[in-house]
């Protein structure tokens, strides 16, 4: 799975910090369908990725922490999102999610690549 997402997430990444600078409309709407593409395999990879972590005995446990996590983000992102648009911007919310979907880039990049399923 990390070799399908790690490269989505960073696609999803380097659309966001680019999209602010696009002042071409065709590198606008490029930058958007990279970032909704990437973004959008993003969901179904940590399903499976998830999936394929866990056993039999836990993975609905672990499913629905990671449904729960999603939620949380559905909430809190869009409060987040409206007070750095206070202070930097649209741009800056761009920015800043960018950089926050390169760091969770990072994060699994470093972590386990499959096969740490134990029992």
């Amino acid at each position: 799975m990390a070799l399908l997402a790690v490269p989505a997430v960073f696609g999803a990444a380097l659309a966001l910090v680019v999209l602010p600078f696009a002042t071409w409309l065709p590198a606008a709407v490029l930058a958007m369908v990279l970032a909704g593409f990437t973004l959008g395999m993003c969901q179904p990879l940590t399903m499976a990725w998830v999936a394929a972590e866990t056993t039999p005995e836990t993975r609905a446990t672990a499913m629905s922490v990671r449904i729960v996590a999603n939620r949380l983000g559905q909430v809190t992102v869009p409060a987040l999102a409206g007070l750095v648009a206070g202070f930097a911007g649209v741009a800056g919310v761009l920015w800043v999610t960018g950089t926050a979907v390169a760091a969770v880039g990072f994060v699994i990049r470093g972590g386990r690549a499959g096969g740490a399923r134990s029992g």
